[in-house]
């Protein structure tokens, strides 16, 4: 009998074996592997209820579940290996990013995971710029007249309206839930406007020629463009006149946000920060951040702002001395 007793202790061991390694059990929640953020490039920030979230180049979705302290790889449902160029959250839950060959990412759950919605190998050109306009209505601009138009919250897309087929590098689009108004901007001074939720569009005379990168709606009237060589213009009658806002430079600007309290951040070439305090009717150098090219900008907590760019993502202060808009310093 003795002789049997190895016999049966490995058998007893194999089926115990076989047991735990069919059983239905939990997927241990292993740690998601850090990502170093400060030398990758970076174009678009936001932030969803899971986090915020970074896009870059070679397909690079990163997620900070601590206000970026650290950062980790998104989950996507395929492999990305395009550019990505921007990114933003419809509600807390259900976000967009968008970049090189087409590609139109969308998350459910805050920014944790992201699924394929639309692709196009054949693209000839980025995609630059997104809004959602309610409803299940989003908006996504490009390069070479693209222009995509979903009225599903993604699931499906049509392609560019006739009257914005033969338009030139569309760099950004502005819209909201709140009214049909949107605004697509983009080079040799185009800009055009929808009053009718992007149904038909109608050009918009601004007095400059060159390339516009972004476009902000402040309200329903006010809206504000920004661009190359330091060109700001601001409108408070939906583009039917234009400002010119000074900003004492030649600096161009590639990314805004607005501030909980309401403020303005402008951020460009050379390290350059702007912050209005008006509704952008005059802009405060906040600081020169070493001779970065940034290109979008993200409120961490009051007074301290996350920057993307060519050298990834870094954060800076905004001097108190700067005035929000209801006088607080």
């Amino acid at each position: 009998m003795a002789y049997r007793m190895p016999g049966i202790i490995m058998v007893v061991f194999v089926t115990v074996m076989a047991f735990y390694a069919f059983y239905d059990r939990p997927t241990p929640d292993y740690r998601a592997t850090e990502t170093q953020a400060d030398n990758i490039r970076i174009d678009g920030l936001a932030r969803g209820d899971g986090g915020l979230v970074a896009v870059g180049e070679s397909g690079h979705l990163l997620v900070s579940n601590d206000n970026a302290q650290s950062w980790h790889e998104a989950r996507i449902d395929k492999p990305v290996e395009a550019t990505l160029t921007q990114v933003i959250f419809t509600d807390a839950k259900t976000g967009f990013a968008i970049g090189f060959d087409g590609i139109v990412l969308r998350t459910l759950d805050g920014g944790k995971s992201w699924t394929e919605v639309h692709f196009d190998k054949d693209a000839p050109g980025p995609l630059l710029g997104l809004c959602a306009a309610g409803s299940g209505r989003i908006f996504v601009a490009g390069s070479f007249g693209q222009f995509l138009m979903s009225a599903d919250g993604g699931q499906s897309w049509s392609n560019v309206p006739a009257q914005l087929a033969e338009a030139p590098h569309l760099n950004a689009v502005a819209c909201s839930a709140e009214d049909d108004r949107a605004m697509v901007a983009g080079e040799m001074g185009l800009v055009q406007r929808s009053s009718d939720g992007g149904r038909s569009w109608q050009p918009v005379a601004i007095p400059y020629k060159g390339s516009i990168y972004g476009v902000m709606r402040l309200s329903r009237d006010e809206w504000l463009l920004y661009g190359m060589r330091g060109h700001v213009l601001r409108s408070d009658d939906f583009g039917a006149s234009w400002v010119a806002v000074p900003t004492e430079g030649q600096t161009s600007f590639f990314g805004a946000t607005r501030l909980a309290d309401g403020r303005i951040v402008l951020v460009g070439q050379d390290g350059t920060v702007l912050v209005s305090g008006d509704k952008g009717r005059s802009f405060q150098k906040a600081g020169k951040h070493g001779r970065e090219v940034y290109t979008a900008a993200l409120e961490l907590t009051p007074g301290k702002i996350l920057l993307s760019g060519d050298d990834g993502l870094s954060e800076a202060e905004l001097p108190r001395t700067l005035v929000s808009l209801d006088g607080r310093s």
